[in-house]
C-alpha cells in the first residue's frame, strides 16, 4: 500500500513537469457557489452518544503538562515518546461536566467563517520532503482567499479537523500526529504534537463531538493499526492505549450516528502468520477498539485511499485502486449486516480508484480517480448504487474534502495537478443527489512544493 501511494506521488511529479504554468493564483471561475461548517453546544447531541456511548474510552480533557510553543512558525514541539497514559477508565467521557469552552463539537452557527487546509508533501529539491500545510479562507460564495502557510516538521499524509472547526490534526508519514490551533486563514499556531509507533500513515478520522482521533498505520508488523488520541479542550493530545493492532490497516470509517462501531479495511496477507480477511467490523469499548467481525470479500490485492459509509449506517463503499490487483478498477458496495460484512455488488471498469467521501445528502458519493482525472459520482438510484456522472478535468486528485453544515453545505475540494497547468485547487458543488458540478480551478503556481496533497475543510 505504501508503494501505491508513492506511485501516485511520482505520477504528480512527472505531471508537474509538463507545465509552464507561473501565474501564482490564477483563478478560472465558471460561476458561483455556495458552501457550509461545523460547531459545537456544551453537550453533544443525544444521538451521537447512542449505542456504545457508555463504552467511549478515558476522559479526553486538557492535560497539566501541555505548553503550546510560542510563534506560528514554531518548529514541532518535542514528541511524545507513544507510549501514552494510563490504561482507559470503564467511565465514559461524557459522564464529567465539559467546560462549556470546550467547543470541539459542531458549533451551533453552521456558517462560521471556514478555512481549508492542504498539505504540500513535496520540497523544492527532489526527493526531499515537503513540511508545509497552506491555509485557505473559504468566502460565502466559495471562493478561497490564501492565507498563512505553517511548517508541521514532517511530511503531511492525511489532514481532519474537530467538527467545530476550532483545531485541525495533521498527521506525518513518520507516525508524528501534530494539532493546529486555526483561528482563522491568517492566524494558524502549531500546538503540540505526539510520536506514534505506527508507520506509513493510512488514514485519520475524527469523532463526530471531536473529543477523539483515530490514526491508523499500515506497517506489516504489530505497530500497523489503529491509534485513538485524546483531544483535549486546549489542544493537548494524549494517546489512549491499547491501539488496535492489525498489520497492513488501510482505511478506516465510523458509523454515522454510532461512533463507537468503525469498518476496517486491511489485515489481509500473503505471509505467515496468514490472514485471508481483508474487512473488520469494529466496537469501541473501556479498552479501546475490539473486534467484532470480520469479512473476507476481496480476492485479490486491495488499495484505497478512504472507505465510506453511507447515510443508513449499513452501505459501504469499497475502492480498489490497485493496477496490481486482478480486482482493480471496482468499486465495492457492502452492507453491514449484525456484526459481520456481506457484498451486494461490484462497480467495475473505473480506473484508478482512490478515496470515497458522502456529501451530506448521505446518498450521493464522490470518488477520486487519480491517474483518470475524473471524480465520479455515485448514488442510490432505484438500480442500486450506480455511478451517475463524471466529472472531467479535475486533474490527478486523490483527497477529496467536502463541508458538511450550513449554506456551503455540499462544497467539495480537490487538490489536484493538471498535466497542462500545474498544482491547482478544484471545486465542486453538490447540488441535490447525485447531481455535481465543476465550479472554479484555482491554479497554484510553478514548482513541487506547491504541489498539494492531503486536505481537510472546517465541517
Amino acid at each position: 500500500m505504501p508503494a501505491m501511494r508513492n506511485t501516485a506521488r511520482l505520477l504528480l511529479t512527472a505531471a508537474l513537469a509538463l507545465t509552464a504554468c507561473d501565474d501564482l493564483g490564477a483563478l478560472t471561475e465558471p460561476d458561483e457557489v455556495g458552501p457550509r461548517r461545523a460547531g459545537r453546544d456544551a453537550d453533544p447531541p443525544a444521538d451521537d452518544r447512542d449505542e456504545g456511548a457508555a463504552e467511549r474510552p478515558l476522559d479526553a480533557g486538557p492535560r497539566a503538562d501541555a505548553a503550546p510553543p510560542a510563534g506560528d512558525a514554531a518548529p514541532a514541539p518535542d514528541l511524545d515518546g507513544g507510549g501514552g497514559p494510563t490504561p482507559p477508565d470503564a467511565d465514559p467521557p461524557d459522564a464529567a461536566p465539559i467546560d462549556p469552552g470546550c467547543a470541539l463539537g459542531p458549533d451551533p452557527d453552521p456558517d462560521l467563517p471556514r478555512v481549508l487546509l492542504v498539505g504540500h508533501p513535496f520540497g523544492a529539491v527532489p526527493g526531499e520532503d515537503g513540511t508545509e500545510v497552506s491555509a485557505w479562507a473559504v468566502e460565502p460564495d466559495g471562493d478561497l482567499t490564501p492565507g498563512a502557510r505553517i511548517d508541521v516538521g514532517f511530511r503531511p499524509e492525511r489532514i481532519a479537523f474537530v467538527p467545530s472547526g476550532r483545531f485541525a490534526l495533521v498527521l506525518g508519514e513518520d507516525g508524528t500526529l501534530a494539532i493546529l490551533a486555526v483561528d482563522d486563514a491568517d492566524e494558524v499556531t502549531l500546538i503540540d504534537a505526539v510520536g506514534l509507533p505506527g508507520a506509513g500513515a493510512a488514514d485519520l478520522v475524527i469523532d463526530p463531538d471531536g473529543l477523539y482521533a483515530h490514526a491508523v498505520f499500515a506497517d506489516v508488523d504489530e505497530d500497523s493499526g489503529v491509534y485513538t488520541v485524546g483531544i483535549g479542550c486546549d489542544g493537548a493530545l494524549k494517546p489512549e492505549p491499547p491501539h488496535f493492532s492489525l498489520r497492513l490497516s488501510d482505511s478506516f470509517a465510523l458509523v454515522p450516528g454510532m461512533p463507537d462501531r468503525a469498518v476496517l479495511l486491511g489485515g489481509q496477507t500473503a505471509f505467515e502468520p496468514f490472514d485471508d480477511f481483508d474487512l473488520r467490523l469494529l466496537a469501541r469499548g473501556p479498552q479501546g477498539w475490539r473486534q467484532v467481525g470480520q469479512a473476507d470479500l476481496w480476492g485479490d490485492f486491495v488499495d484505497s485511499a478512504g472507505i465510506g459509509i453511507a447515510g443508513d449506517g449499513r452501505t459501504v463503499l469499497i475502492p480498489n485502486g490497485s493496477p496490481f490487483s486482478e480486482e482493480g478498477g471496482q468499486l465495492m458496495v457492502a452492507k453491514i449486516e449484525g456484526d459481520t460484512l456481506v457484498e451486494v455488488t461490484r462497480l467495475t471498469g473505473l480506473g484508478d480508484l482512490r478515496q470515497v467521501r458522502f456529501a451530506p445528502d448521505g446518498e450521493t458519493a464522490l470518488v477520486s480517480r487519480l491517474e483518470d482525472g475524473i471524480v465520479s459520482v455515485v448514488a442510490d438510484t432505484e438500480d442500486g448504487w450506480q455511478v451517475v456522472d463524471d466529472i472531467g478535468g479535475v486533474g490527478l486528485a486523490e483527497h477529496l474534502a467536502i463541508v458538511q453544515r450550513g449554506a456551503q453545505a455540499g462544497l467539495v475540494f480537490a487538490p489536484s495537478v493538471s498535466p497542462a497547468d500545474g498544482p491547482q485547487l478544484v471545486t465542486l458543488q453538490v447540488e441535490g443527489p447525485g447531481v455535481v458540478r465543476h465550479v472554479r480551478t484555482m491554479l497554484l503556481g510553478e514548482g513541487s512544493p506547491q504541489i498539494p496533497g492531503p486536505a481537510a475543510v472546517a465541517p
